[in-house]
């Protein structure tokens, strides 16, 4: 008797231990579910946070003034550390003056020397190699790069389309890029349509000296102390002061076809935070040249590490 109520014991601590089991599992499963069920929900609330910071662009534009006057970092767009609480999160906004910088998609032709020789002393004053410049030549001239053995030996294969490039963040594919040296690029240089003019008020030093290194350096140094403090209110300084130095009206060999103090072409970081999460959402605006009031969006595109 005493060895049946033995057998019938062990068989209930059994079947207890299994039915345990069996709910820690189902335990497991249902936590899992439910936190991926919060991830998810937490993903949907970031990205409306994300529109509605997007929502705001537009607004906070229209202190870069009207058509043909200056675009400069004394503004209200350039404005840093803009942040937003909503909701139980909160938006950070940073605006960028994309024509402030290099345009990556002057070097999509092949005989526009200035582009070739400003990118080159650009290169050299931030410290990027200029072998990565010619990389970056190749993957935006017609066809792509030459040699596109090492794009295809990758895992997965990269076949470059050749041409200007819609936004920057395609030339993290160049052979030879690497996030870091990508970091510094992004600082510089942007990707806009190649008729879109540098616009001088925004430039960082880099970019002013690269640009403008044609010009008498006297007139450079000058204008660089200038835009620490102001801003140009026209192209005509520019032109004014570069006669007056070289005591010549004879200055149309300098490339201030190339050069500009407005802008309408920007970039929007919008960083979104709730509950310990975050995204990020580059934006690509243009403003219309014709009616600064109306601005659209050219590109958007999530940022990953």
């Amino acid at each position: 008797m005493r060895e049946d109520r033995g057998a019938v014991l062990i068989n209930a601590l059994v079947i207890v231990l299994v039915i345990s089991s069996v709910a820690a599992a189902l335990l497991t499963r249902a936590e899992s579910a439910r936190l991926r069920t919060a991830g998810t929900q937490a993903a949907g609330q970031l990205d409306l946070y994300l529109d509605a910071a997007e929502a705001l662009l537009p607004a906070l534009l229209q202190s870069a003034g009207p058509d043909g006057t200056a675009v400069h970092r004394g503004q209200d767009w350039a404005q840093v550390g803009r942040v937003y609480d909503i909701d139980r999160g909160r938006v950070t906004v940073e605006l960028a003056d994309l024509q402030g910088r290099l345009n990556v998609n002057w070097l999509s032709r092949a005989d526009d020397a200035y582009a070739q020789d400003s990118f080159a002393r650009l290169f050299d004053a931030i410290d990027l190699p200029r072998s990565l410049l010619r990389e970056i030549t190749d993957f935006v001239s017609p066809g792509g790069p030459r040699n596109i053995n090492p794009y295809l030996r990758r895992d997965p294969p990269v076949q470059p389309r050749g041409g200007p490039v819609a936004v920057l963040a395609e030339l993290r594919l160049v052979e030879g890029m690497t996030p870091d040296r990508f970091a510094v690029l992004q600082r510089h240089v942007s990707a806009i349509p190649f008729d879109k003019l540098l616009n001088l008020n925004t430039a960082s030093v880099p970019v002013l000296r690269a640009a403008l290194a044609p010009f008498p350096e006297e007139q450079v140094t000058e204008l660089i102390e200038t835009l620490r403090t102001g801003y140009l209110e026209s192209r005509s300084e520019i032109r004014n002061r570069t006669i007056e130095l070289l005591e010549t009206e004879d200055v149309d060999h300098l490339p201030f076809d190339r050069i500009t103090i407005a802008g309408n072409w920007f970039e929007a970081r919008l960083t979104a935070e709730l509950d310990g999460n975050a995204a990020v959402r580059r934006v690509t605006l243009e403003r219309d040249e014709a009616d600064r009031e109306t601005t659209r969006v050219a590109y958007r595109w999530a940022e990953y590490d």
